[in-house]
């Protein structure tokens, strides 16, 4: 998958998690924060070793 798609199908995902739970997507990302930030590194560390 290549960036757009990944980026596209995360912002449907942030989309209907938004509308599903009512939150502006400011209070998304706060609760998500730290999920992504951990997805982030892996992905990162991952890079380097190949």
């Amino acid at each position: 998958m290549n960036d757009k798609d990944y980026i596209t199908k995360e912002l449907e995902l942030m989309k209907h998690e938004c509308e599903r739970d009512h939150l502006c997507p400011e209070e998304w990302v706060r609760r998500n924060a730290v999920k992504y930030h951990e997805l982030h590194s892996k992905l990162e560390q991952e890079e380097k070793s190949t």
